[in-house]
């Protein structure tokens, strides 16, 4: 409904505008807030967000490959997607650990994340390593939202094939046709309505 009307750049820049919104009110989450006012904003922004790139991404991959490759071509895009996330879940987890063993020291905790018998971290410091992690995540998002705008401005419409924009491109080259031809033509009548 939408993906045919709007370009897919736009689709996905506001993909990664809104996870990088998410992350970035995760960031700054107030611990005593309520839920409505950092956490449900963030749970819905950053949904929609992967949303719209995956879908905008999948469907563009399908576009761009040769129909008898296009369940191949979907195959390594969603691939792609998965050990992307998984990536970037273990460095913000890495980020996560040692900027909470960081912070645990600062306030006399000997945390050691390997090892499963150290003393647990005080939440002051888990809170800082979560909040470097989910600013990690919005620094990858505004990363990806530079690649979208730089490299791939060009893509067009991905919910139509190409030779759907052909026809459309070679149809606003000609002149109207239809309001020349009712004038030429004249109207066929039905033995029917002459009578």
């Amino acid at each position: 409904m939408v993906v045919g009307r709007i370009n897919g750049s736009i689709l996905l820049g506001i993909g990664c505008t809104a996870t990088g919104v998410a992350c970035l009110l995760f960031a700054n989450i107030v611990p005593h807030a309520t839920f409505w006012a950092f956490g449900f904003p963030s749970a819905t922004l950053v949904v929609f967000g992967a949303d719209f790139v995956f879908a905008t991404g999948s469907i563009f991959v399908a576009k761009v490959a040769l129909p008898e490759e296009q369940s191949l071509a979907g195959g390594v895009f969603n691939t792609l997607m998965q050990v992307g996330g998984a990536i970037g879940l273990a460095i913000s987890g890495v980020v996560a650990d040692r900027v909470t063993q960081k912070e645990a020291r600062k306030l006399g905790v000997d945390f050691d994340p390997a090892n499963s018998n150290s003393s647990k971290p005080p939440l002051e410091a888990t809170l800082k390593g979560y909040r470097a992690a989910q600013w990690l995540a919005f620094a990858f998002c505004m990363l990806a939202l530079t690649l979208v705008v730089s490299v791939l401005r060009g893509i067009g419409k991905v919910g139509r094939s190409s030779n759907e924009e052909a026809d459309e491109i070679e149809l606003r080259k000609l002149p109207d046709v239809e309001a020349d031809s009712a004038k030429t033509i004249p109207a066929i009548s039905s033995p029917e309505a002459e009578k």
